[in-house]
């Protein structure tokens, strides 16, 4: 039985002004926020030098208690960027 979604959404290079953006206008709590540049520290091997400021990944609660994720897709990574939502069920 399905108890929870997820949202996910992805973003083009502009992740952490969408995480900042639907922080507030959800009136939510930004708990998380991890860059590609944070999570690797300086070895940055196999990473684009352009995602080192993209999201990895971005949390944030709402009032309610669910969670809504934001990454970015980074060039280079052998992934393509996809206007798209994701949805992650428990």
């Amino acid at each position: 039985m399905i108890t929870k979604m997820f949202p996910y959404l992805n973003f083009d290079g502009q992740g952490q002004e969408a995480a900042h953006f639907y922080t507030d206008v959800l009136d939510g709590d930004l708990v998380g926020l991890m860059t590609y540049g944070d999570a690797n520290g300086d070895d940055m091997e196999g990473i684009p030098e352009e995602a080192k400021d993209m999201v990895m990944n971005a949390q944030i609660v709402l009032k309610n208690g669910d969670y809504l994720m934001i990454s970015d897709v980074p060039p280079g990574m052998g992934i393509s960027y996809r206007k798209a939502i994701m949805c992650r069920l428990l």
